[in-house]
This record gives structure tokens, sequence and C-alpha cells, in this order.
């Protein structure tokens, strides 16, 4: 019976993944924001586990550190802030195409 649940367990997994990569293939970057409740809201409200509520942030989490990375290389972002977002020390997945696309932030004027 365990073996069962676990086998069930991983083709689960295995498919939720394989529609978010569909997700994250076929929608713009900005429709996929458009589609995610806030991090908080899916684990208080919705129970998710935090590490299933991440990995449906991830492009977005990506694109915002590649956006960072470019305003910091752009001289943009100052050293201090860079520091503080981690960007001395983390190295970051380069895109297919080498571009970061920009990422709207909730809130703004004309974002999502």
């Amino acid at each position: 019976m365990l073996r069962f649940l676990a086998e069930l367990y991983d083709k689960c997994h295995e498919a939720c993944l394989q529609y978010l990569e569909f997700l994250r293939s076929a929608l713009p970057l900005e429709q996929y924001i458009s589609l995610l409740l806030p991090l908080e809201e899916l684990m208080s409200r919705y129970g998710m586990r935090p590490e299933i509520a991440l990995t449906l942030w991830r492009p977005v989490m990506c694109a915002l550190e590649h956006q960072a990375k470019s305003m910091a290389e752009e001289g943009e972002l100052s050293d201090d802030d860079a520091a503080a977002a981690g960007l001395d020390k983390m190295e970051v997945d380069d895109r297919e195409d080498g571009e970061a696309p920009a990422v709207p932030v909730p809130g703004e004027p004309g974002q999502v």
C-alpha cells in the first residue's frame, strides 16, 4: 500500500511540474504572473506547502533576479542594494535568448 501511495505521489508531482513547464513556456511572463495568487495566500489560505508555492513562483523570482542583476551591471543598482539582494553571491541561470524579461511589479501604475 505504501509503495502504491509513493508511486501515486510521484506521478501527481510529475504531472504538476509538466503542467507548470507548459504554462511557463506557453504564456508571456506578465500573463503567468496575473494567474498567480500571492505566496502568503497560497500557503495560509490554501494550505500549500512552501516548496510547491515557491515552485509556482520560480519563473517570476528568476526574472526578478535577472532584472536586478542587469540593473546592477548597468549601474542602476548600488553595490549595497546588489549585496542586499544577494547578487554578489548568487549565480543566475542564463535564459536561452540571453535577455532577462522586464517583470511588472504589482501595484505600480500600468502593471499587473
